[in-house]
């Protein structure tokens, strides 16, 4: 288990006196709100940039990068989706619903399919 803070860093969460709160390692970015999908082993850190980066909790790796509309300020994950609470122009709130995992697509069985060719 880890503890993250804004700033990037992350530390470790133990019972062991010894090994707890031990400076991890560091994102290379600090950040405003982080979200977990802990079913897919993943988490997703927001920055100010109105961009969400995805990471491998197992490794910390940066995997991918969503964008928003707005700045977040507050993040969720729920049912393959990232809520986002963002700022937009004129300090107006928004509520974003960000896609981070696709559904596979049907798979078609091309011998099937007949084409007509005019």
């Amino acid at each position: 288990m880890y503890i993250f803070n804004s700033s990037g860093n992350i530390f470790t969460a133990s019972g062991n006196k010894t090994e707890d709160l031990k400076l991890y390692l560091k994102l290379n970015k600090s950040f405003n709100d982080v979200a977990f999908d802990v079913e897919n082993d993943k988490f997703y850190v927001a920055l100010n940039e109105n961009t969400i980066y995805e990471y491998d909790y197992g490794t910390f790796t940066q995997i991918g990068t969503k964008y928003t509309e707005g700045t977040v300020k507050d993040m969720y994950f729920r049912d393959g989706y990232l809520i986002a609470v963002s700022k937009v122009a004129n300090s107006r709130t928004i509520l974003e619903k960000v896609r981070v995992w696709e559904t596979p697509l049907k798979t078609i069985d091309l011998k099937t399919i007949r084409l007509e060719i005019r």
